[in-house]
């Protein structure tokens, strides 16, 4: 069951134990304390189930947490789960301690004692994965101790990216097939982060694919309008080769330069239909739409669209009256 829970709506002094409450019954059982009880208690969280996997995204104040052996015990999952911090946090289990910062994620067995701690604005995300989904995809079968790893790249920045935008899938009330295909393509992204095996690496290929293509997607939509975006820019960012880029686009049946060229075109239609940019040049709209050379855009726009940007406006701005 989806859920959105909030301690806003609620006295100062039932706020946290309302918060306590609710949080065992969305993840695994902890026991909450405060770190600062003089000061104003506030936390929220989106909470989603993906078929057996458990997802939660929350904000709150800083706490201290304390998972033992009767959590353990009462609890009916069999799980692990990663950590994506939204500031620095202290893990602690089995004798490791670990100082999380906001770039790094991690992944622990659910079924040891855990101890953690972070301060106010704190919280992240935390995803309870089923034992069984990881352990044939990870090359060390057991999650013994804590893992880390990155998330400023590579699989880490793509774990981080497909978190983040899962509420806004969520809202869209998916199907319950839509859910188990997200639970299957985050276990993907996670067993690949912490030392795949052979058989993790194969079930991972189509998602991988699948979700380096779209990053690549909105990162060219993000920076379009910049006239010196190069593939240069999209391997340092996306932390692949240059032949791995161009495979991604032939396999999705156009090239890069082709995308982000109409990406571009598409992008200048929008400006030449606005009302808000009758008075600017055709020059500042391509200028302003990614293109240095006004006649190279006119060319490119007339091949498109079957007319010169002007006739475009014109017939536009005519229609519209």
């Amino acid at each position: 069951m989806d859920r959105v829970i909030n301690t806003e709506h609620l006295p100062e002094k039932e706020r946290f134990d309302f918060w306590r409450d609710e949080i065992s019954k969305q993840h695994l059982k902890y026991d909450l304390e405060r770190i600062d009880a003089q000061t104003s208690f506030r936390a929220e969280m989106t909470a989603a189930i993906l078929g057996d996997v458990v997802f939660g995204m929350a904000r709150l104040s800083g706490v201290r947490g304390f998972r033992g052996e009767q959590h353990i015990a009462d609890d009916v999952l069999d799980h692990y789960v990663l950590g994506i911090p939204a500031n620095q946090s202290i893990v602690m289990q089995g004798g490791d301690e670990y100082a999380l910062g906001c770039n790094e994620m991690v992944l622990f067995d659910g079924t040891r004692p855990l101890h953690y701690c972070h301060k106010d604005d704190g919280g992240g995300i935390t995803v309870a994965i089923p034992r069984h989904y990881l352990n044939s995809r990870l090359a060390a079968a057991e999650v013994n101790g804590l893992r880390t790893a990155s998330l400023e790249q590579g699989i880490g920045l793509l774990i981080r990216n497909f978190c983040q935008t899962l509420p806004a899938v969520m809202a869209s009330s998916p199907t319950e097939a839509i859910r188990r295909g997200l639970a299957e393509q985050l276990a993907s992204l996670i067993s690949l982060a912490f030392q795949a095996s052979d058989e993790g690496i194969e079930r991972a290929r189509p998602t991988i694919s699948h979700l380096r293509f779209q990053a690549i997607k909105d990162f060219v939509d993000l920076n379009v309008q910049d006239p010196d975006l190069s593939p240069e820019h999209l391997v340092r960012a996306m932390g692949i080769s240059r032949s791995y880029l161009y495979k991604l686009f032939a396999d999705n049946d156009f090239g890069f330069q082709d995308y982000v060229r109409n990406r571009r075109l598409a992008l200048a239609a929008m400006a030449l239909r606005s009302p808000a940019l009758t008075s600017a040049s055709i020059t500042d709209i391509a200028v302003r739409c990614g293109f240095n050379n006004t006649s190279h855009f006119s060319r490119c726009f007339r091949t498109h669209f079957g007319e010169s940007p002007r006739a475009y406006r014109a017939r536009m701005v005519n229609g519209a009256r």
